[in-house]
């Protein structure tokens, strides 16, 4: 037998516009929401958004539809003054879309070399990134220099961790502090 539906189920079946049977299972309830969800007109955000993004809004426009259109058309608009200074700063190209922008964001960090910044950062905190480091190597390299000069997590390893590490079949030799012990 399955599950009846749950309160949650049964109260947006209720806020989409259905009328919950009595007895409804969990895996009905499901289904008459995907359904009432495809078939649900827009909310008033939506229309909202829609509006300034400068679409023509169909007539029979479902929610579900909505949210697609809104996708594709934000997509499709200029990168954001963020995306376009991350961008610049990690000496990329500025793409015409924002979608475009979103994708460069993602991929750029793990090809772009370290910045300048990034090696500043470096020599304040007395260590140096290798040549060929990207940024994403850098930010890695930056993190644990940090850490190695934190007051608490820079100190030496304890008895324990040493200990541990002999046991795990390591050489307590090479563990420079407690945070790097721990890793």
């Amino acid at each position: 037998m399955s599950d009846p539906a749950t309160e949650k189920q049964i109260a947006y079946i209720k806020a989409l516009g259905g009328k919950p049977k009595r007895g409804l299972t969990k895996e009905a309830a499901s289904e008459l929401i995907d359904k009432l969800r495809s078939s649900a007109p827009p909310t008033q955000k939506q229309l909202d958004l829609l509006q300034k993004l400068g679409a023509t809004i169909p007539r029979k426009l479902t929610a579900e539809q909505a949210s697609e259109l809104i996708a594709q058309l934000d997509g499709e608009q200029p990168p954001t003054k963020q995306q376009i200074k991350y961008i610049k700063m990690l000496g990329g190209v500025v793409p015409a879309t924002k979608r475009e922008a979103s994708q460069l964001c993602d991929t750029l960090p793990q090809t772009a070399p370290a910045t300048p910044q990034q090696r500043k950062q470096a020599d304040e905190l007395g260590v140096s990134i290798p040549e060929n480091a990207t940024f994403t190597q850098a930010n890695q390299f930056l993190s644990d220099a940090e850490m190695d000069a934190d007051p608490e997590e820079g100190k030496p390893p304890t008895e324990a961790q040493l200990n541990k590490i002999t046991k795990l079949g390591g050489d307590p030799q090479r563990v420079a502090n407690r945070w790097r012990a721990d890793e």
